[in-house]
C-alpha cells in the first residue's frame, strides 16, 4: 500500500483549479508570466491545510481560498464547486 503524498495531490488539484479558473474567467487576462505559478502556490498552501481529506467539498473550499489570489488582482472567475479526490479533477460553478 502506498502512502498518501499530500504535496503531489495538492499540486495536481491546484494546477487543475487554476487552469479551470483561467479557462472560465470573465474579462480580459493580463497576467505577468509568474502569476499562474504564484496562484498554484497559493492554492497549494490552502490545500495542504486540509489534506488528506475524502471531502471534495472541503478541498473545493480550500481551492477557492487560494484562488482569491486572482480576485485580489481584479480577475473574476468561477468558484470550484467540487474536487474528485481520486484524480484531482475539479468542477466549476460558472461566473
Amino acid at each position: 500500500m502506498q502512502d498518501f503524498d499530500a504535496e503531489t495531490a495538492a499540486r495536481t488539484i491546484a494546477e487543475n483549479a487554476v487552469s479551470a479558473f483561467l479557462q472560465y474567467r470573465s474579462g480580459p487576462l493580463n497576467l505577468k508570466a509568474d502569476a499562474r505559478l504564484l496562484a498554484i502556490g497559493a492554492v497549494m498552501v490552502e490545500l495542504m491545510r486540509v489534506l488528506p481529506t475524502d471531502s471534495g467539498a472541503q478541498a473545493a473550499e480550500a481551492c477557492n481560498r487560494g484562488l482569491a489570489f486572482f480576485i485580489r488582482m481584479g480577475i473574476d472567475g468561477p468558484a470550484i464547486s467540487d474536487v474528485d479526490m481520486d484524480d484531482g479533477s475539479v468542477t466549476v460553478r460558472p461566473v
